[in-house]
């Protein structure tokens, strides 16, 4: 019993020991681990390191554990102690156990042994009955310190595991030990880098210098190489370049048998887009076949199509997804494949115009650098256009005429059916269908022919017409575009104008008289049935409401001057016309305000408003009072009226005194876009020449190449020419988005196409560069470079030669014409001649006025063509129209002067009889050319020879104007080039305005370019009253705008042309005022006629963008810049400026390009040395040469003379004393 007590004692005694002992290890382990990091901290931070660091450590820990075990074993528990806790465990046991300890030391043998045993019998039952006194050292507590021993075991063997490979690397031989010595620290040690980055070594030494240092890379796939490094002045430090790392690989560094431990750089790439292929499924509608862009970022299709897109990459990745651009930052994801360097896009459906980021993440949480754009230009389903030539606008025919449609109708993917349109007031719309099947981007010219006697008007009917084609929608399903509606007033067959006196040059107030008002208030009525149209021909639009109310406003308004001008009526048809007038006014405000809910009512509205204009036409007054005004023409002449007007002959002397006009832009949009196209072309084709020689002298050089390092060198240089190569396929993708523009579509139709195989080659080429074949990236690079220089020409060519042929046919015409009526003056001075009279007169006479019929048709026909010719050149040759509208305007006024003078001289000569005098006075108020030719034959008629032949030789003497006018037209057809040279100037100081603010962004605290220097004098600052820099516009007595309000404006009046005379510049700001409505004082009210005529032009009035400024080579607007620049060149004439600007616009684009590829500020001092610098140069040359254009007469500043290059610089220091 006494053994089998010690036992169990004993157990006790073990588990209590285990436990302590666990305990203590765990804490030595885990001091160790401690100081084991902080010597990896301190090694990784501060780059020291010690080959004994490890192994020290190592050898204290193990040190720690053997004393903790030696005490576990010298402190071994007693038995009385180990008692003492299992009675501090089981208080029930009330000291047995350590009575039954003290026998066990007390056994003796003698009388108490009986007592003993009990004692010793009941600690053993009671240690039976716990389990061998569990609770005094539970089980849980031994397995606790087990697993806390392990841990503090396991961070300590981690440690010591990762501080072995330093230790293995510090002790790898004697070398390594001699280097410690001499205190060597090399940088950057084990690293990683980026693919295609150089590695920078440096070795610093803390004791004696060795005499030479090398750097020994091996990568593994050969020998090992060796590479110098090179001391530092007089720092003990060595320094060498291993570049264009591209594998992993080891080094060391070596000084004459040498060396230190070796030092691992791991390679790894960024993901990146190597290339994305894009395909195009095409909607039904179009019947276009799907189409693959190879290597492309832009895209251009319609809505609705199918783009799919594979983006090859560089390496595989875990995300990728396209970011949209703007505010929302909407996200698409893309399909990626593990193990595969692709990402794919499938079956989007474009819907609108979107730039896109391609944002790739791979599996190490690795973004791209810089996200490359895919731009996706939508191209809506347009609408077909339908253009008419004649009649243009509104006319006013009597109810005897014709009127000839013509005009032609386009459709980017084909017109099932166009026709016209017309309706007689108060009776229903008849339909006529002109056509069907018209082919997608073919211009189909149409003609039709309306006799307004079959429809049986009568004068003051109004007839609308509109043209109408169907096409093709978005859905699939056929829609309908209808034209503008415009208005034939059938006119009386007699109607009076009469010349009033003028007073002051403006009437007084209230003598202009209800038929003024009355006119006026029709042309609002007209304007409110225009805009009620467009509102019938869009019910969709977002701003139908505000719309439907500036319509009804107007007519309200319309209608309260009506109900004004009907209390002035006299007479019961007045009344009832004003009543009627009414009537349709009250009916037609009633249904635009229901159709303010309900668009249907909008027909209902123009059929109301169409009665009440029909109404005030038939109020209109046969007599007119004309007077010659600084603004208008006194007497509302309308724009029917216009012709007849043009044809007065007033007595009373023009007001030649104007206000100053804005001129309107020497360039159309559609020019601009086709000067822009062609710059580009320039470009890319200069660009390809240089890139197809340096690809010469890369085959030349690598033909001549003989060791490794030289091929290596010639590929480098290939890889950068296939960047270059890509861009410029990129830059080819640009160009072809914009000649795919709604404006260009029917315009660069061959040139697009020609684009796309000139693409193929640069892409071609591209690849070949890639692969290392030189020749045949030289021979598709040849290719494409003579595909653009022949595009550039031909397109060149077709612009400039624009109008030549027309120019060329009407100088033949007017010499021909000039020659032949010299011809028909002799022949007519022939039949005056007494001496050759014979009885064969009667048949010359009948030649010479067959002859002048004759001449009298071809010289209008000449005048119709200089007329159009000229309006179409307004904008983009404005020198040809203006000398071809001189010419015109010339000849109309030399053939009214000499009908006037006729009949003067007749009246003089009491040869005017009354029957011919009326028949003078109707060729005066008749408008168009060919009044002296009528006059010659009349006379010749009438057999008043000298008078027929005084009038001849007037005829033959305007002719010979007009033929010399449209020679000199022919010899200047390249046009002003001192207006170009001045909107060049305004351009340029406007991008380097830019490019300054970028340069203060980018520099602050650094000056502006150009600030404290003198301005560059220009001839619109000159110091004289009535020139220089003024508003752009002014108000006219009338309060309305004296500028161009309307000028290029759809339904607008045509601008002030070059040349016009006061008159016709009068008479036409007399329409613009009587295109308001309701007067000058009604102009300012937001709900007048003003905001109805923005909404006729579909204006709207832009919200401030708020948005903040991006500079042109580090923010989003370098397009923009960079067209500016464009048009800078194509208006400059000087070959060394035109160079400047083009140089400075490419290193531009080159700086920009580095900024996108390398996320790097450019060198601002490089921007202004290199950009900025040339524009400004430019823009003050620009400036001394319009200073030297200018009138001599003219007042300007003592310093307009420019500064001599040596003196500018204290110029400049002067002006800068002078602003302190």
């Amino acid at each position: 019993m006494n053994a089998f007590l010690t036992a169990r004692l004993r157990r006790v005694i073990r588990r209590h020991q285990w436990r302590l002992l666990s305990y203590r290890l765990a804490v030595v382990w885990a001091i160790a681990a401690a100081v084991g990091l902080v010597v990896l901290i301190v090694q990784a931070q501060f780059g020291w390191s010690s080959l004994y660091s490890f192994p020290a450590v190592a050898a204290l820990a193990a040190c720690g554990a053997m004393l903790v075990v030696w005490r576990s074993v010298e402190e071994r528990p007693t038995i009385r102690s180990i008692a003492h806790t299992i009675e501090t465990a089981y208080p029930e046991l009330r000291g047995l156990l350590l009575t039954a300890v003290e026998q066990l030391e007390a056994d003796d043998g003698g009388e108490g042994s009986y007592l003993r045993y009990r004692v010793l019998q009941q600690a053993v039952e009671h240690c039976q009955e716990t389990g061998n006194w569990r609770a005094a050292v539970p089980l849980l507590r031994v397995r606790t310190a087990d697993l806390v021993h392990g841990a503090a075991l396991v961070l300590f063997v981690g440690t010591f595991w990762v501080g072995r490979e330093n230790w293995r690397k510090e002790g790898g031989g004697v070398g390594a030990t001699m280097f410690a010595k001499r205190g060597l620290t090399v940088s950057p040690g084990d690293t990683t880098l980026e693919r295609g980055e150089s590695l920078v070594v440096l070795a610093r030494f803390g004791g004696a210098l060795p005499a030479g240092v090398e750097l020994v890379v091996n990568d593994g796939s050969g020998p090992a190489r060796t590479i110098s490094l090179v001391k530092s002045l007089a720092d003990p430090v060595f320094g060498g370049t291993v570049p264009d790392v591209a594998t992993d690989f080891v080094y060391h560094i070596d000084t004459k048998g040498e060396r230190s431990r070796d030092f691992k750089v791991t390679v790894f790439e960024y993901p990146r887009l190597v290339r994305s292929d894009a395909e195009l499924v095409f909607p039904g509608y179009t019947a276009l076949p799907p189409r693959r862009i190879e290597d492309t970022r832009r895209v251009s299709a319609v809505e609705g199509t199918q783009l799919s897109v594979t983006f090859q990459l560089n390496k595989p990745v875990a995300t990728a997804k396209l970011v949209a651009r703007g505010k929302e930052k909407t996200e698409i994801p893309l399909a990626v494949v593990d193990g595969k360097a692709v990402a794919t896009l499938s079956g989007f459906t474009l819907t609108g115009t979107q730039s896109y980021d391609v944002k790739l993440t791979d599996a190490e949480g690795r973004d791209n650098k810089s996200a490359p754009p895919l731009v996706v230009e939508v191209l809506p389903n347009r609408t077909p256009e339908l253009k008419l030539v004649s009649p243009r606008g509104d006319v006013r025919p009597s109810a005897l005429e014709e009127i000839a449609f013509e005009g032609t109708v386009w459709d980017d993917f084909g017109v099932p059916a166009y026709g016209l349109a017309y309706t007689v007031a108060g009776q229903e719309t008849k339909v006529i269908e002109l056509g069907r099947t018209v082919a997608a981007k073919v211009k189909q010219p149409f003609a039709q022919l309306v006799r307004l006697e079959e429809l049986k008007v009568k004068p003051d009917d109004l007839v609308s017409w509109y043209l109408w084609a169907d096409d093709i929608g978005p859905d699939g399903l056929v829609r309908r575009t209808t034209t503008d509606m415009f208005f034939a007033e059938v006119r009386p067959f007699e109607e009076i104008f009469r010349e009033s006196q003028e007073m002051q040059g403006e009437p007084p107030e209230g003598q202009a008289g209800s038929g003024e008002q009355m006119r006026k208030l029709a042309e609002l009525q007209k304007q409110i049935i225009a805009a009620t149209w467009k509102l019938v021909r869009t019910p969709g639009a977002g701003t139908f409401g505000a719309d439907v109310t500036v319509v009804t406003q107007s007519q309200a308004q319309a209608l309260q001057q009506a109900e004004g001008e009907a209390g002035k009526a006299t007479g019961p048809r007045g009344q009832g016309l004003w009543a009627a007038v009414i009537k349709e006014m009250e009916n037609a405000k009633g249904q635009l305000e229901l159709a303010a809910k309900s668009p249907e009512a909008l027909k209902a509205a123009l059929t109301a408003e169409q009665a009440a204009y029909q109404a005030l036409l038939k109020l209109q007054a046969r007599e007119t009072s004309v007077t010659n005004s600084r603004n208008r023409s006194q007497g509302g002449d309308s724009q029917g009226d216009q012709r007849e007007l043009d044809g007065l002959d007033l007595d009373q002397s023009e007001n030649r005194y104007e206000t100053k006009r804005q001129a309107n832009s020497p360039q159309s949009p559609e020019r601009r876009e086709q000067n822009q196209v062609l710059n580009r072309l320039q470009e890319l084709s200069r660009r390809q020449q240089d890139v197809n020689e340096r690809l010469k002298e890369l085959q030349t050089a690598l033909e001549a190449a003989r060791t490794a390092q030289e091929k290596e060198e010639v590929r480098r240089q290939l890889k950068r020419l296939q960047d270059e190569q890509k861009q410029m396929v990129a830059d080819m993708d640009e160009v072809r988005q914009r000649m795919d523009r709604p404006e260009n579509q029917s315009a660069m139709q061959e040139q697009r196409d020609q684009l796309d195989r000139t693409r193929a080659e640069a892409q071609k080429a591209a690849d070949a560069a890639g692969k290392g074949e030189v020749s045949q990236a030289l021979a598709a690079g040849t290719r494409a470079q003579r595909d653009l220089q022949q595009m550039r020409d031909e397109l060149r060519k077709s612009s400039s030669s624009e109008f030549a042929e027309d120019l060329k046919e009407m100088r033949n015409e007017a010499r021909d014409l000039a020659r032949e009526q010299e011809e028909i003056s002799k022949k007519i001075a022939g039949l005056d001649d007494p001496k050759k009279k014979t009885l064969g007169e009667a048949p010359e006479k009948d030649a010479a006025l067959k002859q002048l019929a004759e001449q009298q048709e071809r010289m209008s026909d000449l005048i119709d063509k200089a007329t159009q010719l000229s309006e179409q050149a307004e904008n983009s040759e404005p020198l040809l129209s203006r000398q071809l509208y001189d010419s015109v305007r010339r000849i109309a006024q030399d053939d009214g002067k000499a009908v006037k003078d006729t009949r003067q001289e007749l009246l003089e000569q009491g040869n005017l009889t009354r029957s011919f005098n009326e028949r003078l006075k109707e060729a005066e108020k008749r408008e168009g050319s060919g009044k002296a030719l009528e006059l010659t034959k009349d006379l010749l008629q009438q057999g008043l020879l000298p008078q027929a032949g005084q009038a001849g030789r007037r005829a033959a003497a305007g002719i010979d104007e007009l033929r010399k006018g449209v020679e000199r037209a022919v010899e200047n057809v390249l046009g002003d080039d001192g207006e170009a040279l001045k909107l060049a100037r305004s351009e340029l100081e406007q991008v380097t305005e830019q490019l300054t603010r970028e340069l203060a962004q980018g520099q602050p605290g650094e000056g502006q370019p150009g600030e404290g220097e003198p301005q560059t004098p220009t001839t619109d600052a000159p110091g004289q009253p009535g020139e220089g820099r003024q508003a752009s516009t002014e108000a006219n007595p009338n309060g309305t705008p004296s500028g161009e309000a309307t000028g290029g404006q759809p339904g607008g009046q045509p601008g002030e042309r070059p040349g016009q005379t006061p008159s016709e510049r009068g008479t036409r700001e007399g329409q613009r005022s009587l295109a308001g409505g309701g007067g000058g004082g009604e102009r300012g009210d937001a709900r007048g006629p003003g905001r109805l005529e923005e909404l006729l032009r579909g204006e709207r009035r832009p919200s401030a963008p708020g948005e903040g400024y991006g500079g042109p080579i580090t923010g989003d607007d370098f397009g923009a810049w960079a067209d500016r620049l464009r048009d800078v060149e194509e208006l400059v004439d000087q070959p060394a400026l035109r160079d400047a600007v083009a140089n400075a616009r490419e290193r531009a684009r080159l700086m920009r390009q580095e900024f996108k590829r390398d996320l790097k500020k450019p060198d601002w001092a490089v921007v202004r040395l290199q950009v900025l610098q040339p524009l400004l140069e430019v823009r003050k040359r620009l400036g001394e040469e319009l200073a030297r254009r200018d009138s001599k007469d003219a007042l300007v500043p003592i310093d307009r003379d420019p500064v001599p290059g040596r003196y500018s610089e204290s110029v400049r220091r002067y002006y800068e004393e002078l602003g302190k």
